[in-house]
């Protein structure tokens, strides 16, 4: 029986370390990739019990304006190198922004925050994407 318990243990840390970290509060979870040069997509899973708005921010450096994207973005700032999406209706999957620069970005550069409110719990959550 504690073979068991531990090899069940082990199996659930293996499949976290292959497949991220697991999902099982019902939190939106996000990765930001490079998308091109001058391009990055973002990517937010939604669980089960999505929330029905998720806003999504970007702070740029400066020197390091923002393009356009996809979806278009709600607001952005006078200097461009800030920007919201307000992401309504929201479903299980996977829900992905692509951002265009004026230059050659490295996503680790960008302040990448998203804020929603729990549906279980109505605790709004904020999380960096690194």
């Amino acid at each position: 029986m504690r073979h068991l318990l531990s090899l069940s243990i082990i199996i659930t840390l293996v499949l976290g370390l292959f497949h991220g970290p697991l999902n099982c509060f019902g939190q939106i979870t996000g990765a930001v990739t490079k998308n091109g040069q001058q391009s990055i997509k973002i990517l937010l899973k939604i669980p089960g019990k999505a929330p029905d708005t998720a806003i999504v921010s970007i702070d740029a450096p400066s020197g390091l304006q923002i393009n356009g994207s996809n979806p278009g973005f709600s607001k952005i700032s006078q200097g461009k190198n800030q920007a919201q999406w307000l992401l309504t209706g929201l479903q299980t999957g996977t829900k992905e922004i692509i951002v265009n620069f004026s230059n050659d970005v490295n996503p680790g550069s960008l302040k990448i925050v998203v804020r929603y409110k729990d549906a279980e719990t109505g605790k709004t959550v904020e999380f960096q994407i690194k």
